[in-house]
C-alpha cells in the first residue's frame, strides 16, 4: 500500500462499503449520519416496541412471520438494485443541482424515494391486518436485505470513478476481488 497514491475506485472497508454506496444516492449527512443513526436506534428500540411475550425468542415468531420475512426480503432484493440502477441512469442529485436547493435535490427527494420503498411492505401488511411484531419483522427484513444489497453493489459493481459496471466488464483491468 502506498499512502501517497489513492486507488480508483477508493473503496471503504467491506463493512462500510454499503454506507459508501448509500452516499452515492443522497446527501452525505443523511447517508452517513441520519440513516445509520435511525437504523441503530430502530435496532435498539425493537425490544421496547415489541413487548409481547408470546413466541418471544422464536425465529420469525410464526409461520406467517416467516412468510412475511421471506416475501419482504425478496421484494427488497429486487427493488433496491432497481433503485441503484435507475438512480445511476437518472441521477436526480445531479440533474437538479443548481435548479432546486440542495436540501431538496440531495436530501428530501432521495429520502422520499427510499422511504417510500421501505414503507410499501408495511402498507401492504396493514391491509393484511398485521400485528406489531409482523411490522417489525418486515422493517427489519427490509433493513437487513438492503444492507446486503448495498454492500454487494458497492463491492462488486462499482469500478473506476465509482461508476456501475458488471464485475467481468471492469475497465482498466480493475478486479474487485484483488483487494479482498
Amino acid at each position: 500500500a502506498n499512502p501517497l497514491v489513492t486507488t480508483d475506485p477508493a473503496k471503504a472497508p467491506w463493512y462500510f462499503v454499503g454506507l459508501q454506496e448509500l452516499l452515492e444516492h443522497m446527501h452525505p449527512t443523511l447517508a452517513g449520519v441520519v440513516i445509520p443513526g435511525l437504523l441503530v436506534g430502530f435496532l435498539i428500540l425493537i425490544p421496547y416496541i415489541d413487548f409481547s411475550k408470546q413466541n418471544a425468542g422464536v425465529w420469525f415468531s410464526s409461520r406467517r412471520g416467516k412468510r412475511i420475512s421471506i416475501w419482504v426480503s425478496l421484494y427488497t432484493a429486487v427493488v433496491m438494485p432497481a433503485y441503484i440502477i435507475l438512480d445511476n441512469i437518472f441521477n436526480l442529485r445531479e440533474q437538479l443541482r443548481g435548479v432546486y436547493p440542495d436540501w431538496i435535490a440531495q436530501g428530501l427527494l432521495p429520502t422520499l424515494i427510499l422511504g417510500t420503498l421501505v414503507i410499501l411492505p408495511v402498507l401492504v401488511l396493514r391491509l393484511k391486518r398485521a400485528n406489531r411484531r409482523e411490522y417489525l419483522l418486515a422493517l427489519f427484513s427490509v433493513m437487513f436485505t438492503a444492507a446486503i444489497v448495498f454492500t454487494i453493489s458497492g463491492f462488486l459493481f462499482r469500478g473506476p470513478g465509482f461508476k456501475l459496471y458488471l464485475p467481468w466488464e471492469m475497465p482498466g483491468g480493475y478486479d474487485p476481488w484483488a483487494s479482498f
